[in-house]
């Protein structure tokens, strides 16, 4: 059966928390009509993210051998995912699953990238950004609203 979303999260010494997100990600899931997959790229952890990922049967891991960055271990798992609609979110699920839906709604109707953003609900931060990563981000939404609109 051909899947229809692929969901892909990399992961960097994540063993405080990647257990919750499997859990929350793979109980939201096993709920919805559609086919889907989840894919864990672990992006070269020292500790036992590996460990905790391998002991779920329905998640796909890929392992680095040594740490390569977040944009290396997202590609990865785009390239190895197979779904219609491919999205990546992080371990802490700053972006809520729930958001699944809204993002797959725009997709579905013709957009060619969703991007959802933890600065549209300000009250769902928990931990900040460095001020030059907020800036670099707003910067870059800019330039799409500008190129959008031409």
């Amino acid at each position: 059966m051909k899947i229809y979303v692929s969901l892909i999260i990399p992961a960097y010494n994540e063993e405080q928390r990647i257990g919750e997100t499997l859990n929350k990600v793979l109980s939201y899931l096993e709920k919805q009509t559609y086919t889907w997959e989840v894919i864990v790229v672990d992006d070269g952890s020292t500790d036992k993210t590996s460990e905790i990922v391998s002991k779920y049967n329905n998640v796909k891991l890929i392992k680095f051998p040594h740490n390569r960055g977040k944009g290396a271990a997202v590609r990865e798992g785009m390239l190895n995912a197979s779904g219609k609609y491919r999205i990546f979110t992080d371990a802490d699920l700053s972006t809520p699953i729930e958001d699944l839906e809204l993002m797959l709604y725009h997709l579905e109707n013709g957009a060619d990238v969703c991007i959802r953003s933890r600065e549209l609900d300000p009250t769902k931060l928990v931990l900040h950004q460095p001020k030059y990563r907020q800036f670099i981000g707003r910067l870059f939404r800019k330039i799409v609203d500008f190129f959008r609109f031409l």
